[in-house]
């Protein structure tokens, strides 16, 4: 799928280079003296040379840098194409969802692989509904026990004028389950979306006696209303950053 481009040739031509240039310079060619060099003048000019040397064999001497991963772009318009297109999408995939309404299944989704961004078309709003989250076990996003591990993830959206590019939304106005729910998964960021009538936005686990943890997240620019449960967002990892996110409870209900 084009997804690594390979610069093998051309890093043998840029190797071959190099080591033409630092056989000439090794052998002195650069370094040669053309004429004496006398007084002050001279050795200002064999110190320009010595320079000039050291610099071109440490350029020929440095690392040829591999250009990395190039993901594929997919792009869905409903529920079932994002179910597959998180399926399969692999470390550095984009998957853009067009606007309009996408129903998540009973119990979630959630990424097959790290690595991936989830994000709205520019301009068009996506809204994301569990009409089950009155049922705990229920989530729109999870990241349980899986392996390889799926860390690096990245659900992002894009304002639509003033409005948030996600929505995830629960529907039976009784919200138990959060919205997103992790306890394995490292170094997710999620920006841009709003939560509505959830049980949380987000909720991270401990599991293992603590010894399992969904750490390293970068929460901001979110907004919470109409939820149900505690603070609206609970993290219990470590080295979380959560900064930016508006948090509006509207009901006393489930505390």
């Amino acid at each position: 799928r084009g997804r690594v481009i390979e610069i093998d040739a051309r890093a043998g031509q840029i190797g071959a280079r190099r080591r033409k240039i630092r056989a000439r310079v090794e052998r002195g060619f650069l370094g040669a003296d053309h004429g004496a060099d006398r007084g002050a003048q001279g050795q200002e000019q064999r110190q320009r040379r010595e320079a000039f040397q050291i610099a071109v064999i440490l350029a020929a001497c440095a690392p040829i840098q591999k250009v990395g991963l190039l993901g594929a772009e997919i792009e869905v318009t409903n529920a079932t194409e994002l179910t597959a297109a998180m399926r399969n999408a692999v470390e550095g995939d984009t998957i853009t969802m067009r606007g309009g309404a996408y129903t998540a299944p009973a119990t979630g989704w959630q990424f097959s692989n790290g690595g991936v961004t989830l994000q709205n078309y520019p301009g068009e709003q996506v809204i994301i509904t569990q009409p089950k989250m009155g049922i705990s076990g229920n989530y729109i996003f999870k990241c349980l026990a899986v392996s390889p591990p799926v860390d690096w993830n990245r659900i992002i959206g894009s304002d639509v004028g003033d409005e948030k590019g996600i929505v995830m939304r629960g529907i039976d106005k009784s919200g138990i389950a959060p919205a997103i729910l992790a306890y394995q998964c490292n170094n997710w960021e999620i920006a841009g979306v709003e939560f509505q009538d959830v049980g949380y936005g987000i909720f991270t686990r401990k599991i293992n006696n603590g010894n399992i943890s969904a750490d390293g997240w970068y929460v901001h620019d979110n907004f919470i209303s109409d939820y149900f449960r505690e603070s609206g967002m609970q993290f219990n990892g470590n080295f979380n950053v959560i900064e930016n996110n508006v948090i509006i409870k509207q009901t006393s209900q489930y505390n």
